[in-house]
């Protein structure tokens, strides 16, 4: 929850543009589809303390997160065809051929996201160490 309120909070300084309707009805339907067969989500919400309102803020501020996390992070996260071969002589293993030109497709994606996914973590570390947290016991 900090690190999401940090990330919110860094977000709103550059003001992303708003998530359509029909985005967040699609969240909200994944959403759903995620939950366990026979789920009563009326029921799962009371639960969790939630309201409909609250949920379709909560599954909004998802897909604005996701969209800035796109557009900071993935263009930067893009490997050359030499940091590919390099990952892919490190990793083989994880991939169904032992012939890079075969693979390298996959092992674009998998390097690109292997990178995004660090950068994004070492975002919110430094979001994390600029913030004053106070935990409560």
């Amino acid at each position: 929850m900090i690190e999401r309120r940090l990330v919110l909070a860094e977000i709103a300084r550059y003001a992303p543009p708003e998530p359509t309707a029909e985005q967040i009805t699609a969240r909200r339907a994944a959403w759903s589809a995620s939950l366990a067969p026979g789920t009563d989500v009326a029921q799962a919400l009371r639960h969790a303390g939630l309201r409909e309102p609250a949920l379709a803020a909560w599954l909004r501020d998802d897909l604005r997160i996701t969209a800035y996390l796109d557009q900071r992070f993935t263009a930067a996260a893009q490997p050359t065809r030499a940091q590919a071969q390099a990952y892919f002589r490190d990793h083989s293993s994880e991939f169904t051929s032992s012939d890079f030109t075969k693979v390298e497709a996959d092992v674009r994606k998998k390097l690109a996201a292997d990178r995004r996914a660090q950068r994004i973590r070492e975002w919110i570390d430094q979001l994390v160490q600029r913030a004053e947290i106070r935990r409560l016991q």
